[in-house]
Order: C-alpha cells, then sequence, then structure tokens
C-alpha cells in the first residue's frame, strides 16, 4: 500500500500535458508523496490516477497515466493530490483476506470458551450468518496479546493487525438486516439510498466533497454493481440531531436559520417534516449517522436516551408500507483539546456503546467507524478485550481509596469494623466481580452493596441481603440526573444467616447478570450507564455482611500505540476548516480510514449476485450493430460495436449475459463499470451496458478488422 499524505493537500499543474506524458510538472510537489508514490489529477467523475517512481525539483518521472480512469490531457492549473483511490481499497481487502487465514489459525487461543471468535461467514437461505449468531464476540484470553506481541511484533504493527481485525469483523453482517436492499437490487435495476446524519455525513468538513464518506461508499457502489441504476440522496442536516429527525413538526422553511425553527436545503419542501422527506424518497435501505451532536452537553443518561431515540427512528422507518434496511453508523470521537471542543470522551464513547448494542439487539447492521477510529487515534479497541484477574484483595488497602480504615483483612477476608465506603482505583467496563457473602442478620441491616462503572455519570449498584425464605438480590441504576432506578429484583431466596454464600456479578456491556450460589437472578439488559467507571463497595456497620475470597475480572482493551495523530484524522482546527475540523469533523483521510472502510462488509454484501434461473433469450442479429465514433475510446488494438436497445425491456432484472449464437461462446457483463467516457476498459470476453441519456446501449468489441458477423442471444437472470 501507497501511505498517506495528512489531509490530502493539493497542488496543480504548472503547464499542459498530454494524455501520454510520463514526466509532470507541478506547483508543489512537496505536498506528494516523496519518491515513489501515486496522485489523482481532477476529481469528481472526472479524474485520472497516475503512479510515479520518483520526484525532482517539482517534477514527477516516470509517470504511469491511467493507472486508474481514463490518461487525457489536462490543461494548466488542473489539481493534483494524494487522495484515497480504488487501489487503496482493493489493497486493503487484499491484506483483509490475507490477516483473515491468519488470524483463523489462530482462534481458539482467542476465546476463554474454546469457540471461534470470527467464524467464517456461512451462507444461509435468508443471507450471510452474523458472528452474533454463533458466538459472543466478548472474552479474550491472554494468548491473542500474546499473539499479537510475539516475535518482536511492535506495538504499531500491533495497531494494524487490530484495525484488520476489525475490518475482518465488519464482514459478519446479521441475517436478513439488508433484505429489502439485496432484494432491490437482485430483482430490478434500481437501488435507492437514503442517508441521514449531521454534518459529518452531510458535507463532513472538506472543500471538496468527492472525498466525503457518502460520495466514496456511493461511488463504490455504483463500480461494484455497474448494472444497477443506483439513486441517492443525501438527507443529512449539519447541527442536528436524532431527536429532530423523529419530531413530526420539525420541518422545512423558506430560509436557513436557527437550528430550531427547521431546515432548508435544495431537496426540502416548506411545511414537511425531515422524516417524510425520506419517507416519499422510497429508500431500500436507510443510513442512520448521527452520535456526535447527540453526545454534546454534560448529560449523564446520553446513551439511554440516544438508544430511545433509535428506537423511536426504527419504529418510524418500520412503519413505512415499503420497509427499507436499516444500517446504522456509530459517531468517531471528538478532539481531546478541551481548549477546542468541551465534548466529553466518556459521554461520546457511551453514545458509541449504545449504538453498537442497539444494533446487536435489533439485528441491524453497522458501519462501525468509531471502532477504526479508536484504533487509529488511541491504539485500542474496544470490542476486543483480554482478561486480567485480582484475587483476594491483594495488595489491600494499596490501590483502593475512600474508608479503608473502616475494615480489616484477615486472610482472604475483609472485615468491617466502621465499614463505609471503599473504591477500587482502576478502570472497569465488561468483567465480573465475584466473591462470598456471610450476612450476620437477615434484612436490610446486613445487607452488602457492590456498585460499579462507578464515575460521575452513574453506576450500577448490586444490594445482596440475607435471610432464609426472605433474602434477595437488586439491580438498581444510578443517573446523577434521575437518582436511583431499580432494573430488577429477585426476592424469596435463602441465603443463610452466618454461613458463607457465592455471589457472582457479571457486566458484558448492555447486559447484567447476578449469580447467587452459582443460580441465575438477575439477567437484565439496559442501554444506561454504557460508560468506564471504577467499582466500590459499602456496609453501614460493624454488622453488616463479611465478604471473602474476592475475584475482580477485568476485560481491558487490547492496545497497541496510536497510528495516527488526532491531525491526522481530523484535520487541523485553522479556519476555513475545509480539510477537517480539528473539533469533531474528520479530515479527508478520517473519511477514508473510519467512515468509508467501516461499510466494507455492507458494501460486499450489498454486491452479492444471486443468479437464480433465466429468463427468455432475445435475439439480436449481427446487423442491428455498428460502430460508435471516436467519442468512444476503445481498448488497444480492438475495435468496438454498439447497439441502442429500450430500456423498458431490458433494465427490469439484473445479471443479463450474452451468448454467440454461432459457437455458443457466453460473455460477461463487465465487472469494471463503463461508461462512454472509460470504454476502453471493456475486456475482451466482455460485454458492457449502461446508459447514455435516455437511452442504454449495449457494448462489445472485437480485434480490428474483424467483423461482428454473427447474432447473438441475450440474457436476463430472474427470481
Amino acid at each position: 500500500m501507497y501511505p498517506p499524505v495528512v489531509n490530502s493537500p493539493k497542488t496543480e499543474l504548472t503547464e499542459l500535458i498530454t494524455d501520454i506524458q510520463t514526466e509532470i510538472t507541478v506547483a508543489n510537489a512537496s505536498v506528494l508523496l516523496q519518491g515513489e508514490g501515486i496522485a489523482v489529477l481532477g476529481n469528481g467523475d472526472v479524474a485520472e490516477t497516475i503512479t510515479y517512481t520518483s520526484v525532482e525539483d517539482n517534477v514527477l518521472k516516470e509517470c504511469v497515466r491511467g493507472f486508474e480512469g481514463v490518461a487525457r490531457a489536462w490543461p494548466v492549473g488542473t489539481r493534483i493530490a494524494r487522495n484515497f483511490t480504488a487501489a487503496d481499497w482493493r489493497a486493503a481487502t487484499q491484506n483483509i483476506e490475507s490477516l483473515k487465514t491468519k488470524f483463523d489459525s489462530h482462534g481458539n487461543d482467542h476465546i476463554s470458551s474454546g469457540s471461534d471468535p470470527i467464524p467464517n461467514a456461512t451462507e444461509s437461505e435468508s443471507g450471510l450468518m452474523s458472528a452474533a449468531d454463533k458466538v459472543t464476540l466478548t472474552e479474550t484470553k491472554e494468548s491473542l496479546l500474546n499473539f499479537d506481541t510475539k516475535d518482536g511484533v511492535n506495538e504499531k504493527t500491533r495497531t494494524e493487525l487490530m484495525y484488520n481485525r476489525a475490518l475482518n469483523a465488519a464482514y459478519l453482517i446479521p441475517s436478513d438486516s439488508l433484505k429489502r436492499s439485496v432484494i432491490a437490487i437482485n430483482k430490478s435495476l434500481v437501488f435507492r439510498v437514503a442517508i441521514v446524519g449531521d454534518s459529518i455525513t452531510e458535507n463532513g468538513g472538506l472543500g471538496n466533497t468527492d472525498d466525503l464518506y457518502v460520495s466514496r461508499l456511493i461511488g463504490e457502489l455504483k463500480n461494484r454493481l455497474p448494472q444497477v441504476n443506483i439513486i441517492s440522496q443525501n438527507f443529512a442536516l449539519g447541527g442536528r440531531w436524532l431527536t429532530l429527525f423523529n419530531d413530526g413538526n420539525y420541518k422545512g422553511i423558506a430560509t436557513e436559520g436557527v437550528v430550531a425553527d427547521g431546515f432548508k436545503r435544495s431537496w426540502s419542501v416548506v411545511g414537511k417534516s425531515w422524516k417524510d422527506h425520506v419517507k416519499d424518497f422510497s429508500p431500500d435501505l436507510v443510513i442512520l449517522a448521527f452520535g456526535m451532536n447527540d453526545s454534546y452537553g454534560t448529560s449523564t443518561s446520553n446513551d439511554s436516551k440516544f438508544a430511545s431515540e433509535l428506537g423511536a427512528a426504527l419504529t418510524t422507518i418500520n412503519s413505512w408500507v415499503a420497509k427499507p434496511s436499516i444500517t446504522l453508523v456509530s459517531t468517531i470521537l471528538p478532539t481531546k483539546n478541551t481548549v477546542i471542543s468541551s465534548q466529553r470522551q466518556d459521554i461520546t464513547v457511551s453514545v458509541v456503546r449504545a449504538t453498537r448494542a442497539f444494533a446487536k439487539n435489533n439485528k441491524l447492521s453497522l458501519a462501525d467507524a468509531s471502532r477504526l477510529y479508536q484504533i487509529l487515534r488511541d491504539g485500542k479497541d474496544d470490542l476486543t478485550r483480554v482478561s486480567k484477574s485480582e484475587k483476594n484483595w491483594s495488595g489491600y488497602p494499596d490501590g483502593w481509596s475512600g474508608e479503608t480504615s473502616g475494615y480489616t483483612i484477615s486472610g482472604t477476608t475483609i472485615i468491617p469494623t466502621s465499614g463505609g465506603v471503599i473504591q477500587r482505583e482502576r478502570i472497569f467496563y465488561n468483567g465480573s466481580i465475584s466473591f462470598n457473602v456471610r450476612p450476620p442478620i437477615a434484612g436490610d441491616p446486613g445487607v452488602t452493596a457492590v456498585n460499579y462503572r462507578v464515575s460521575d455519570l452513574g453506576k450500577f449498584t448490586v444490594f445482596v441481603a440475607g435471610g432464609s425464605g426472605n433474602a434477595y438480590v437488586r439491580l438498581y441504576r444510578h443517573e446523577e440526573e434521575e437518582g436511583f432506578t431499580l432494573l430488577q429484583e429477585s426476592s424469596g431466596l435463602t441465603i443463610p444467616v452466618n454461613s458463607w454464600t457465592d455471589i457472582k456479578i457479571v457486566a458484558e456491556e448492555d447486559n447484567h447478570q447476578v449469580f447467587v450460589a452459582g443460580v441465575k437472578r438477575i439477567d437484565q439488559t439496559t442501554y444506561s450507564n454504557l460508560h468506564d467507571g471504577k467499582i466500590s463497595m459499602r456496609t453501614a456497620t460493624s454488622s453488616s455482611a463479611v465478604m471473602s475470597d474476592l475475584n475482580i475480572n477485568f476485560r481491558d482493551p487490547i492496545s497497541g500505540s496510536p497510528f495516527y495523530s488526532e491531525e491526522d484524522l481530523l484535520g487541523k482546527h485553522v479556519p476555513p476548516y475545509d480539510e477537517g475540523s480539528g473539533a469533531n469533523h474528520p479530515s479527508n483521510l478520517g473519511h477514508a480510514l473510519t467512515y468509508f472502510s467501516s461499510f466494507v462488509g455492507i458494501v460486499s454484501e450489498l454486491s452479492k449476485i444471486k443468479e437464480t434461473g433465466m429468463a427468455t433469450a432475445v435475439r439480436i442479429a449481427s446487423t442491428e450493430f455498428g460502430n460508435p465514433d471516436g467519442s468512444y475510446p476503445a481498448p488497444s488494438n480492438r475495435q468496438l460495436w454498439y447497439k441502442f436497445m429500450p430500456a423498458p425491456v431490458y433494465r427490469k432484472d439484473r445479471g443479463i449475459k450474452l451468448i454467440r449464437r454461432d459457437n455458443g461462446f457466453t460473455y460477461n457483463l463487465s465487472k469494471t463499470a463503463i461508461s462512454q467516457a472509460t470504454s476502453n476498459l471493456l475486456g475482451n470476453d466482455e460485454f458492457a451496458y449502461f446508459s447514455v441519456g435516455s437511452v442504454d446501449i449495449l457494448l462489445l468489441q472485437t480485434e480490428i478488422g474483424t467483423p461482428l458477423n454473427w447474432d447473438v442471444d441475450l440474457f436476463r437472470y430472474q427470481d
């Protein structure tokens, strides 16, 4: 892979170049890759990717023209930059495939249960099975860390492995999550995509919107599905959040002004709600990309509120007559620089985790941009964790804070003298807390309280009270804004007084379980308190319960070292903020490596062709073909043949093939998107089928001087 250049700065040509010129002079070559490199001339639909072997005095040497796109003449002043290219995409996906084999061979070492951490995707009648359908990707062994660091692998290399592992996991799509989209693609050549989100999705903070992840995504889909008429509309609104999308009274207005008053865009209609604009577009796929603005402020319950808004959006979209597929996108994190932005990392992370949990629980496809971003910026993978245990109050009171003098340690037992709150000063999110408890008396006076994920945002509390037939365990949620809320209680239990009973608390993302004497008594799922915190314990008096044999299992994110700086991924906080904002908008590189790359599995799933039978062939006589004019460039030593096609007849079902009547040779539809400008990319054994204006064109090629004197049959696959 060619390395990136931060923010993809552009320079320009200082002279006109021809389509065969191999030395190209630019105004400032220092902004491009030095030595061997790759760059893009032009932008948008008219662009050419070149490679070069060296740079001397602003001259790019030994250029390979038309490495991607069509080599052409370019005027003075043409933009040239190190942009993210299709070659980068192909290299990344090839790396994923090679690393997948490597990771799979070590799978048994990665999951404490002994099952494969990333099982090979399998086809079912309903589509690609998700890993979530087969194994929970949660607990990992320290052997994973050992594997990623063995043989002298440095931390940056480990981070690269983590990134590719995350891309590999992106291929695990829940069954049927994209069913409506796949049906639309396989049954017609029209696929409608609606994208809804905030300013990251609307304009991305980029001067060139071709670098926006939405533009890259739609372009990649068109490249993968050349036969499909992909119609997309970006309904994102900068400065807005998901609550406004759900609000039926949030409508289009005549003039853009205060956010709360409504919105004005080229696509908006005065008096129509935001969500009705999307509904009336009749999409086959709705992409919801929120979270950044939904995380702003100091609310201690952003995660649960955001999940509630996701639920409202899901209910709304599922109420439409034509129910589209839904893909969620997790937001990246804002800058850590509090001078630039006061938005909190932990609140934004909790909203990201709510997005993931909601997608999992509702079997929705997820483009997890945040996972990729955190790996690249922080060198940490929030979803791949290693277990580390602490047993029997080791080192107490070192590493603990609070009223540590209110307890004494005897062997593996901690005994309250005056009691009080003690807190383990170590981050806890996923993991387990096991201990034996011996209540001195029945009921509330002898209660033991264990708190976890303790922070200023809130905590969970488990109360254990002893007794015979009247004991209980309770799970509470506490948020500063709402106080204590009882989530679940198991009562009528027997937890003998003055006898030991083992208790185990398990926290795993949005799920919480409590076991009493090995029996699960509480099993609760909640989108609250999805933040990191600490563990604390409390007894009220010296008569409270005694605890022993404490075992805390911390499941920490696997870590390497940052691969890119925050400035690489967010750009500089310098006006006009057209290469990222340095605050909460990604740079060109950030869009490419986080948002766009997170769709790799979704694009792959949508690109699958299901061919289940052939329609009746349509005969085309050789006399119906002609040679196009010079505006259609031909491949080397080949000549083109074309026929105008009636669109209503032939564009109903995808997967068409062409068979020669004289010898039965089959031409496959070109895998490369062919247009008038790129007709020279047509392969020898392929044919093209595309639109020009209001008509469709069927395109073939033969060797120069060889006439097309045979009839063909045109076939269309259909379900």
